[in-house]
């Protein structure tokens, strides 16, 4: 009976465990939860519609079904509904991106006419919006809910791994005391650290995001206009996110979050209160498309990485896909597997 450790807690390692589980009853989630990770943090915006351009999100058609079927089996494991569909709202500002967007010929997206006549009330707008067929991914609840639950169960590990206290004995894996007998690492940033991934070509990036009150104003959409401003509850919105190349630690800065203020200044009419101030760091890639698969010198150690913004929208496609190619049901797309970047 194999036994295997996902290193991670984020959404990339909840998915992996989740799908692992239908096949494996040994499968263990580690996380020490020491720094916010880019799950907890994030809005957990599922968007089909990507970047200034417009343009459709790669393989939207096909991951789709996969993180519909997965988050609603998550949800009846855990007790609690952890995928929303949301409409946003997005301005368009250039007479171009309106062809364009209408070019794609998609049925996710709809003209918003006079359909939100608060959005004129309180933001500046383009030249025309557009509703998206959107969804939202609860984040945290999920983390914290499927967490307590694999604790409940003895197959949650509260640590943060030590890459000196794993050996290999033949096509085991130690660590520590326990024996597995696969380890996949779903680490986020943190990848950059470890020994078996860290010449990947991954770039991380870190996001801040202002939680805001705007008093009086209700949404029961998203809306995005230079930022997203996503509704939490009555009056208090998730504002973001910035994007910082360069930096030393994964806390707000003053820089990152003045770059915020002014742009929520230059979109909304309204005064508004900040309440609270959050960063965490992404793990991008620098060709912008996760990495997955196999080491190909060390065959029972994984990574699944690199999911950047798209993290909700990719990682349970990521986690089947993953999983399958242990039990030879699929095989690693090409374009993603780490065999590209380490032969």
């Amino acid at each position: 009976m194999e036994k295997i450790l996902i290193v991670g807690s984020g959404v990339a390692g909840i998915t992996l465990h989740h799908c692992m589980s239908q096949y494996v009853e040994n499968v263990y989630l580690m996380d020490d939860f020491e720094v916010p990770s880019s799950t907890m943090v994030a809005a957990g915006m599922i968007n089909p519609i990507t970047g200034r351009k417009f343009n459709l999100t790669w393989k939207y058609e096909e991951l789709m079904p996969v993180f519909k079927e997965v988050y609603g089996q998550i949800s009846a494991t855990i007790g609690l509904d952890i995928l929303s569909s949301m409409t946003l709202i997005r301005e368009i500002d250039t007479i171009e991106n309106e062809n364009q967007i209408f070019s794609l010929g998609t049925p996710f997206i709809h003209s918003d006419h006079n359909t939100n006549p608060q959005i004129e009330e309180w933001f500046n707008a383009g030249i025309s919006r557009v509703a998206i067929e959107a969804f939202r991914l609860h984040t945290s609840e999920m983390v914290e809910k499927y967490s307590r639950l694999l604790k409940s169960k003895g197959l949650f590990l509260n640590e943060k791994f030590d890459f000196a206290k794993l050996s290999m004995i033949e096509s085991k894996l130690k660590y520590k005391d326990q024996n597995f007998d696969r380890i996949i690492f779903c680490e986020g940033y943190a990848v950059v650290n470890n020994p078996f991934f860290r010449m990947l070509p991954f770039q991380p990036v870190k996001g801040e995001v202002i939680i805001a009150k705007i008093p009086n104003l209700t949404l029961d959409v998203a809306y995005k206009n230079k930022l997203f401003f996503i509704p939490i509850s009555p009056e208090i919105f998730w504002i973001g996110s910035g994007y910082e190349w360069s930096f030393n630690d994964s806390f707000p800065s003053e820089k990152g979050i003045l770059e915020l203020v002014n742009k929520i200044k230059s979109v909304l009419k309204s005064d508004f209160e900040i309440l609270e101030t959050r960063a965490a760091i992404r793990p991008s890639t620098k060709h912008r498309k996760p990495i997955i698969g196999w080491h190909p010198q060390y065959k029972s150690i994984g990574v699944v990485n690199g999911l950047g913004t798209k993290g909700s929208m990719l990682a349970p496609y990521l986690a089947k896909m993953m999983t399958q190619s242990i039990f030879g049901i699929q095989e690693i797309d090409e374009e993603l597997n780490v065999h590209r970047f380490i032969q």
